[in-house]
Order: structure tokens, then C-alpha cells, then sequence
């Protein structure tokens, strides 16, 4: 019934409002992206996307589907594994293993297989599917599903966070990621728990370690 889709349909619609038109923390500093191809895979409330080293040199992010059936175009689940809640890795290029579409770090459609002799098909209009990127003063990610000109602003929503003293005085070249563990299947509510950590995905808790 309508009454009963539109139950099913809240906590998703809350979800979405809540990472579609908020900038969003990825829990890693850009210093863990240094080369070209260097990418993480992170999985917010089952949004899944990635952030990378663009061959351009600057930071992007992408959902992690292919433009052409939505299948993964990194590292697709196994049946029966468990899901991680983030993950690294390094490419050349981004391949989809369904039909072999391939993009460039940048996102652009490099290789369609079948598609060449289309009419009126442009490669160019068919890259993958971007999130606004926002990077910090002290290198770490935010993204944004919302890239419109009147998306909400990083001063809006965060003021002068990234002026705080206590993140001054820390080298984050000197740290590197050390756990993580995730909480999906909590017994509360998601927005419990988004509300209690600092450093935060809605199921996703990680530490980082001075070297050595």
C-alpha cells in the first residue's frame, strides 16, 4: 500500500537528507592519498563512494558505480563477505568488470566497448558520477552529494573548525591509519551515534597512530 511504502521509504529519506546536503567527513586526511591513483573506498550508511589522487593532481570523489549498468567500478563485494567499512588501494586506470567500461583517475569515460560506432554517443557525457569535494586546512576530506550553486557552504556548516588550535599542532605526516570497526548492526538509532563521536561516519569508528 502507499501508506506502507512510504514507512519503508523514512529512514532512507533521513539518510539522505542528512549525507545528500551536508558536507560530509571521510575519516582520512589527504596526506593518505600521495600519489596518483591512490584511492579510499568508503561506505556511508550504504552509500558507497570513493575519493582518489586524480591524474590531474587534485583530490576527487566518486560514487562507486559505473555510468553505464551501476555496477561497482572498485572492488566489488563477494558473496558472503563482510562489508568494510573502508578501504585503500592504488589504480591506473578504473575498470568496471560487468561489460568493461574504463575511466581515467579523473573520472572520464576512457573505453566503452560497443559504444563507438553509436550515433550521437559522447564519451564525454558519460564519466562517473561526482560528489563536491571539500578539503580542509589540515588535509582532511569532505564530500557532498549536492553540487549545486547554492549548496550549503563549508563556513556555513562548520565556522572556523578548522582554526582550532589543538588541530594546529598536530603533523598528520607523522600518523597513519591504524583500526577500524563498525557498527551497523547497533541496537539504536544511526543518528545516536553520529551525534557522539568527533570523529565519525554513521557506522564507521577509526584511530590513527604516530608512526613508528
Amino acid at each position: 500500500s502507499p501508506s506502507l511504502t512510504l514507512e519503508r521509504s523514512l529512514p532512507i529519506l533521513a539518510l539522505e537528507r542528512f549525507f545528500s546536503f551536508k558536507l560530509t567527513p571521510c575519516p582520512f586526511p589527504t596526506q593518505f592519498l600521495n600519489e596518483t591513483g591512490k584511492y579510499k573506498l568508503v561506505d556511508y550508511a550504504g552509500m558507497q563512494f570513493f575519493v582518489i589522487r586524480s591524474k590531474a593532481g587534485d583530490v576527487r570523489a566518486f560514487f562507486n558505480a559505473c555510468a553505464h549498468r551501476a555496477f561497482p567500478v572498485l572492488r566489488p563485494r563477494q558473496e558472503g563477505e563482510k562489508d568494510v567499512a573502508v578501504e585503500s588501494g592504488k589504480v591506473s586506470i578504473i575498470a568496471c568488470g560487468y561489460h568493461g567500461w574504463s575511466y581515467s583517475t579523473n573520472g572520464d569515460l576512457a573505453k566503452a566497448p560497443g559504444f563507438d560506432e553509436i550515433p550521437g554517443f559522447e564519451p564525454k557525457n558519460h564519466g562517473l558520477s561526482s560528489l563536491r569535494v571539500h578539503v580542509d586546512k589540515n588535509g582532511f576530506v569532505y564530500v557532498n552529494a549536492d553540487k549545486t550553486p547554492d549548496a550549503l557552504s563549508w563556513k556555513a556548516q562548520f565556522g572556523a573548525f578548522e582554526e582550532q588550535e589543538r588541530l594546529k599542532r598536530v603533523d598528520w605526516d607523522n600518523y597513519e591509519y591504524a583500526l577500524s570497526w563498525g557498527m551497523e548492526a547497533a541496537p539504536y538509532n544511526w543518528k545516536v551515534l553520529v551525534d557522539n563521536y568527533q570523529v565519525r561516519s554513521s557506522s564507521l569508528v577509526l584511530l590513527f597512530a604516530p608512526r613508528g
